[in-house]
Order: C-alpha cells, then sequence, then structure tokens
C-alpha cells in the first residue's frame, strides 16, 4: 500500500513540474478577431494613389486653362477650323436666354458672329479625372451698326478626354462637352479705356 502511495505522489509531482516547466502560449490582442483584411479593391486604391505623379493634376489645369484661351480666340477669329477640333460631337452650347446649339449649328454661327473682341479673366479648372470644368469671365465687344456694345458673361465650359479615334482624326486632347454662357451685365460704352481694348484682329 505505501508502494501504491508513493507511485501516486511521485506522479503529481511530476505533472505538478510539467505544468510549471512549459511556457504560457501568448495572450491573444484583444482586436484581432475584429482586424479585416485588406481586399483587392483598397489594395488597387491604395497602390495608384501612391503611383500618381503629384504634378498630373497640375499639368491637366495648364492643358484646359490653354485650350479654353484656344477656343475663345478661335472663336473670335471665326476659325470654324480649330473650333470643330475642340469641340465634341456632343457638345450643346446654353445661352441666357435658354437658347440651345449643337455642334453644327456652334460652327455655322461663327460667320455669323459680330464679337470684335474678346477678353477671357479669372479663369479656374475645377479638375476631374474624366469630366474636368473651367470656368471663367470673358468681356466682349459686339459689333452694333456703328457703335460696340461690351458684355460681361460668365462661362462654364465641361470637357472630357478625346477617344482613340478623335485623336487620330486631329482633335484636340480635350473636348468640350457642353458650355453654358449667362450674361452678367452690359456695361457702358467707355468702360474699356482705348489703351486696355484689345486690338482688332485684321
Amino acid at each position: 500500500m505505501k508502494t501504491k502511495w508513493l507511485s501516486l505522489s511521485l506522479a503529481l509531482v511530476m505533472l505538478a513540474g510539467c505544468a510549471t516547466s512549459n511556457p504560457r502560449a501568448p495572450a491573444s490582442r484583444p482586436d484581432a478577431a475584429n482586424e479585416q483584411p485588406m481586399d483587392a479593391d483598397a489594395l488597387r486604391h491604395q497602390w495608384l494613389n501612391a503611383a500618381r505623379h503629384p504634378d498630373e493634376e497640375t499639368q491637366a489645369e495648364q492643358e484646359l486653362t490653354a485650350l479654353t484661351r484656344r477656343w475663345t480666340e478661335a472663336m473670335q477669329q471665326r476659325d470654324s477650323a480649330a473650333v470643330e477640333k475642340i469641340l465634341a460631337e456632343e457638345f450643346i452650347g446654353v445661352f441666357g436666354a435658354g437658347q440651345t446649339v449643337n455642334k453644327s449649328k456652334a460652327l455655322a454661327g461663327l460667320k455669323l458672329s459680330e464679337v470684335e473682341w474678346s477678353v477671357i479673366e479669372d479663369v479656374k479648372v475645377r479638375a476631374h479625372k474624366h469630366f474636368p470644368v473651367v470656368t471663367f469671365r470673358s468681356t466682349s465687344g459686339f459689333k452694333a451698326g456703328t457703335a460696340t456694345i461690351t458684355v460681361e458673361t460668365f462661362n462654364s465650359v465641361q470637357f472630357r478626354r478625346c477617344s482613340v479615334e478623335e485623336k487620330r482624326r486631329g482633335y484636340e486632347a480635350w473636348l468640350i462637352t457642353s458650355a453654358t454662357h449667362m450674361q452678367i451685365h452690359q456695361m457702358p460704352p467707355d468702360y474699356w479705356t482705348k489703351e486696355r481694348i484689345p486690338q482688332k484682329n485684321p
């Protein structure tokens, strides 16, 4: 009987020693169960943001500002060939009184334009990857009999990237899809001093 109790006591001591000699498993973090793996879309978005050139947006703004000036100059000079390469086929122009024109009517209207000179100011680009918007104020002189009427207009122009086919046909990299022109007011005849009035086109 003593031998049995001795064997049992030795077994208990050995078990206790094993329990104290084994290292404890590390406790799991309380928030580990709440962590979710990043999905493919999130990873791609993160990669694109990291890979994007820091000057990409600035370059687009410069391109759109320059194109807006070329467009207004081509309109003033009645250069239908240049305007055709800037307007998208789906172009719609909207004027303050509610009149609308499509691309073909806009090109035909160049021949009847009575604009003698035009100056654009306060050009602002709201950059967007696909459909940026450019706003600006324009002051234009219109021929009215023997006098010239000076009108200030607020303009909002929306662009899109040209397609591969349009690029092959020689269109601009950005094309105007819509333009809204709201006349602000008609200024008195002496609003512009002689020094500020742009030279007329020959």
